[in-house]
């Protein structure tokens, strides 16, 4: 069946014909490339774009762990080294009585008069244990005269001292003998290591 154009009862021209043809094909041709070829392939950028952007965030993140990280390590460094400095002010058990030779000097540099001083050995009391030792608290009853500011220095001095100490419990009373002096009694706390 051969369809001749001059049968046709509408009278077309060739070319616009053959032109119309070659669009419609063009155009089918076009529609088939886009739903076979394209459309999966815009599919498959959908998703990379999607993984594109998750590992973006990923790198993105990382990069701000590391950057943490060396945060984290100069800390960690710190720390350690305040560890360390923290251990030297922890003397052994046997230095003891050093230690309070220790306090005695710090409470004359402070015109405070010890009238009595007695570590309560029987007090001890285990604090931690750790790799390098067991970690004890002694503690250490001192009764002392002096005034007022004169007592704020001498436990000022103790607070700083090279010794880790720490005062646990503290009273001034007045003095019966002296309007400007006072009787003072308080408990230092004394932290020894026993390796």
């Amino acid at each position: 069946m051969n369809i001749s154009l001059d049968s046709l009862p509408i009278k077309l021209d060739k070319n616009v014909v053959q032109k119309t043809i070659l669009i419609s094909a063009a155009i089918i041709i076009l529609l088939l490339d886009f739903f076979l070829f394209l459309r999966p392939q815009f599919r498959g950028l959908s998703e990379l774009s999607t993984k594109h952007n998750k590992l973006s965030q990923e790198v993105k993140q990382a990069r701000a762990d590391i950057k943490r990280l060396k945060k984290f390590e100069e800390r960690y460094e710190a720390v350690k080294e305040n560890l360390g400095n923290i251990e030297n002010m922890i003397p052994e058990e046997e230095e003891l009585p050093l230690i309070l030779e220790d306090l005695s000097r710090i409470a004359n540099d402070a015109n405070v008069k010890i009238i009595q001083m007695l570590p309560l050995r029987d007090s001890r009391e285990k604090v931690f244990t750790s790799d390098t030792g067991i970690y004890y608290k002694i503690p250490v009853s001192i009764e002392a005269s002096s005034g007022y500011h004169k007592f704020g220095e001498f436990l000022n001095n103790i607070e700083n001292s090279d010794i880790f100490m720490r005062i646990s419990e503290f009273e001034v009373a007045a003095s019966k003998k002296s309007t400007t002096k006072h009787i003072v009694r308080l408990i230092v706390d004394i932290f020894v290591i026993e390796k």
